[in-house]
């Protein structure tokens, strides 16, 4: 498929294991899907995670956008009647923009790396998801979730002989002490 050169943007579908979906219906014979949802975003976004940052019970995504030095994060508001973004006048939009969408908050944290790899999990067991990175100049870098939609200033860890590649890194409990550990 071939888009409008200033058109970004990317498609999903919802499925939950109960069955409630966002944009679907049981039916008689199963499952259904409804209709592709669109969300504006940038070109040259990468590492899309999706999970639940901001305790909700809604489950948010993040993307890497290397292209505005930035992560961006979604957060999602459905069921929510505020909009929280302004709509710009029709006559003031760039050609091909999308509208913003009531679902989604975006937020941003500013990076100064070429972000290569990103972990989205509770990496200090306080119950709220993280984030580490990996990126140009060789560093790790953390942030942890301090609630309400705010991070911890970034800690950072010089490596020099890191991985510069999008699946490099993973967390998970590998010495069963019951807390993340990042490889």
């Amino acid at each position: 498929m071939i888009l409008p050169r200033r058109l970004h943007a990317f498609a999903a579908g919802f499925l939950s294991i109960s069955g409630l979906v966002s944009q679907g219906q049981m039916t008689n014979s199963g499952f259904s899907f409804g209709g592709p949802e669109i969300f504006p975003v940038d070109p040259l976004i990468s590492q899309l995670h999706v999970a639940d940052l901001d305790g909700d019970g809604l489950r948010d995504i993040v993307v890497v956008n290397n292209a505005r030095s930035k992560i961006t994060i979604l957060y999602n508001q459905t069921g929510k009647t505020n909009l929280t973004q302004k709509i710009k006048p029709v006559g003031k939009r760039e050609i091909n923009e999308l509208p913003p969408d009531a679902r989604f908050r975006i937020e941003s944290i500013a990076s100064e790396k070429r972000i290569s790899a990103l972990v989205v999990a509770d990496l200090n067991s306080d119950g709220k998801l993280d984030m580490a990175y990996y990126g140009e100049p060789n560093e790790l870098l953390v942030q942890y979730n301090e609630g309400t939609n705010t991070w911890s200033a970034t800690k950072r860890w010089p490596i020099d002989d890191g991985q510069l590649s999008q699946n490099a890194m993973v967390a998970g409990d590998l010495n069963g002490d019951g807390r993340n550990d990042l490889v």
